[in-house]
Formats: C-alpha cells, sequence, structure tokens
C-alpha cells in the first residue's frame, strides 16, 4: 500500500481525495491546508492539519497549490529535511 499525504485544499486536492476513495492499494494518510475552514470538505473522511512543518509520514507528497504558491510550500514543509 501507497501511503499519501496531500498538501492543498483546492479542486485538485479535492478530486485527487474522491479518486483514491475505495482504492485499497492507497491510503490517504493526511490533507494539510492553510486554514481549518480551508480543510472543511475532508474533515469528516481523512485526517487534516494545518501544520506544514510536521507532516506525517508517507511515501508520496502530493503538492496540490496554486503554482505561485508552490516554492513557498515546498520551502515551508521542507525545513526539517
Amino acid at each position: 500500500m501507497i501511503s499519501v499525504v496531500i498538501l492543498g485544499t483546492g479542486n485538485v486536492a479535492q478530486n485527487l481525495s474522491e479518486s483514491f476513495q475505495g482504492k485499497s492499494e492507497i491510503d490517504l494518510v493526511c490533507v494539510v491546508g492553510r486554514s481549518k475552514d480551508s480543510l472543511s470538505f475532508f474533515k469528516d473522511t481523512y485526517a487534516v492539519s494545518t501544520d506544514w512543518i510536521n507532516l506525517p509520514k508517507a511515501d508520496i507528497y502530493i503538492i496540490a497549490v496554486k503554482d505561485d504558491v508552490i516554492p513557498k510550500c515546498r520551502k515551508k514543509s521542507m525545513k526539517k529535511v
């Protein structure tokens, strides 16, 4: 099984999370967003977090944010690496 964390809460993140449902080979560990409000779509189905520094362990991290925000998110979430 492949464990996945999605970084972002927009349309891409929502569509990915829906496509992962029911797939036995994918474990969506957590969805990370900037605010609790933005995580409302996910909170009843998945673990959610606003902590971009202490990310849960996963095999794959999918950055699903607007293009101009990617460098900021990458820098913020890679501080521990």
